[in-house]
């Protein structure tokens, strides 16, 4: 009997007949399969914002979030230049509640949070509603408010609460500090953050040329490091934690496989960057849904598909 199977093995070895592992078909830790995250804000609505920093973000490619309360005085003569300036790819608007007054009573927190909503809304009308609107918490006003009562009115106006503000002039005050953290930030393959008042003026202000050299090298590194608003970030951890990679079928052509969710893809509507080795492999014809087929290159013997949920057929 041994000699038998050892006869069968042998023979099955001779012939170069191997099963083959099915490539580790994967959701990437971060888009664009990159090693780390990046997320910059900007508090309050500065007039320098419209001066100094979306200037810098447009130039380099940079995404910010920027929190406005409407119900500022120095808002009123700039709501126009806020709603020109959403237009672009790179300026996101979150809500920093109507009037950065605080809350003195819980149930003063949802209509802040819902006025607010309003205002954004009227400046981005071309937006999709329902979406998924970064808050931040104003700082140095009254909170009396518990965390799990924000988290709920959150919730249900679709909002999510940002990391906790850290930024300059007490967190990473020197440009060289900055720096350091997105090259950390880098190395260790997380998720970090700069949060701004003032750019070059206002109040809280970090210098222009800071800011620039933030923008420059996330920029230098945009293949190791994902520059991304704070609603997206949020929307890609979601739904990459709650994807599952099902029906994988691999051939000697190319790797058919399933994209699932539980979640509503009217707000989480960011494409996931799903990995597919192809080692050996030039180019591949990716075919996404019912969407025409695409060729792209492989690179580092990896496809890269961009996909929210369904089918997905990767042909070599």
């Amino acid at each position: 009997m041994r000699n038998s199977v050892l006869s069968i093995l042998f023979a099955v070895l001779a012939s170069g007949v191997v099963a083959a592992e099915a490539p580790q078909v994967h959701v990437a830790k971060w888009k664009g399969d990159v090693k780390a995250a990046f997320l910059l804000a900007f508090d309050d609505g500065c007039p320098s914002h419209l001066k100094n920093a979306i200037p810098l973000l447009n130039r380099y490619r940079i995404y910010g979030t920027f929190y406005l309360f409407p119900a500022a005085g120095h808002f009123a003569w700039q709501k126009d230049k806020w709603a020109a300036a959403a237009k672009s790819l790179y300026v996101v608007l979150g809500n920093h509640t109507i009037d950065h007054k605080g809350v003195n009573a819980p149930e003063e927190f949802e209509p802040s949070v819902v006025k607010c909503q309003g205002e954004i809304r009227a400046m981005t009308p071309d937006g999709k509603w329902p979406r998924i609107v970064s808050f931040a918490r104003p700082g140095g006003v009254p909170w009396k408010i518990s965390q799990e009562e924000v988290l709920a009115v959150l919730k249900k106006h679709n909002v999510t609460h940002r990391p906790e503000y850290h930024g300059p002039p007490w967190f990473c005050g020197k440009t060289e500090e900055a720096l350091k953290l997105i090259d950390t930030t880098i190395a260790k393959g997380g998720m970090e953050h700069i949060d701004f008042h003032g750019v070059g003026g206002d109040w809280l202000s970090a210098p222009t040329d800071y800011l620039e050299a933030v923008c420059k090298r996330l920029d230098e590194k945009r293949g190791e490091i994902w520059s991304a608003a704070h609603a997206d970030y949020h929307k890609y951890v979601t739904e990459r934690d709650a994807a599952k990679i099902e029906d994988v079928s691999v051939s000697a052509t190319g790797v058919k496989f399933t994209v699932r969710t539980t979640l509503d893809e009217r707000l989480y509507d960011l494409p996931l960057t799903v990995v597919v080795p192809a080692k050996g492999r030039k180019t591949a014809k990716v075919t996404v849904g019912k969407a025409k087929p695409v060729t792209v290159e492989v690179k580092d013997g990896k496809v890269l598909v961009d996909v929210v949920s369904g089918p997905v057929s990767v042909a070599f």
